[in-house]
């Protein structure tokens, strides 16, 4: 942190010109209150996954292990998800330019529901469990890089900053939040409700995606800028 990321900010990031970021305050005012409702959205969507991933971080190795694998198994296949998110945010970069980040956010959503419906039915198997991982690593990659630019759908460069300290509060809640609850789900009641409550965030993820894809600004500069 101090060798390399303190160098970086310091010497590394341009300054700001500060007259070609102004934003009088009754333009904010007016744009904030025209998009409350769409930016409720975009916290429930966030949040919604947030809950899954952030929670999965704490219990995936013993998720594993009560899905069906050995203990070698589940340490091995738990220890490869960094590589997998790793790729997904490849897919990412390559893909940015021709989808905007509520598509991105809908397909990773819809990614991770399969992947959680595909660890259901495993019964145990290997092979099944590792397309769960695969599939589950590809949309949490991903959904990782949409918190940040489904914002940037619906808010123009001098207001995504704005929306992004609005976001970090309740993210960070659910970040605190998830990983206890599931835990305690999963020591109470098995793996099973563990995967049922997932489930259920995740469609309801995918449903307020659909609603925030209807609210798309139709201009594509707007969706760009």
């Amino acid at each position: 942190m101090i060798v390399v990321c303190l160098p970086l900010y310091v010497f590394g990031l341009p300054r700001r010109n500060k007259a070609a970021v102004e934003i009088t305050a009754a333009t904010y005012r007016r744009s904030a209150k025209a998009h409350d409702r769409t930016f409720y959205l975009i916290v429930a969507a966030i949040a919604l996954n947030a809950f899954i991933t952030f929670g999965f971080s704490s219990i995936l190795i013993e998720l594993l292990k009560a899905e069906g694998l050995n203990p070698a198994q589940a340490l091995a296949y738990g220890s490869a998800l960094g590589i997998v998110q790793i790729f997904a945010r490849g897919l990412n970069i390559v893909g940015e330019k021709r989808w905007d980040g509520v598509t991105i956010g809908v397909a990773s959503s819809a990614i991770l529901c399969l992947s959680l419906i595909i660890l259901q039915v495993a019964q145990g198997s290997a092979t099944a469990i590792a397309i769960f991982l695969v599939l589950y690593g590809v949309s949490s990659g991903a959904l990782a890089v949409a918190r940040s630019t489904i914002p940037l759908v619906f808010y123009d460069k001098g207001e995504f900053a704005k929306a992004l300290s609005r976001i970090a509060l309740p993210l960070n809640w659910i970040s605190a939040i998830s990983p206890p609850v599931l835990i305690s789900l999963m020591t109470s009641l098995g793996s099973r409700a563990v995967l049922m409550l997932c489930l259920l965030c995740s469609c309801s993820a995918i449903l307020v995606l659909l609603l925030l894809r209807s609210r798309r600004p139709m201009s594509e500069a707007a969706v760009t800028s």
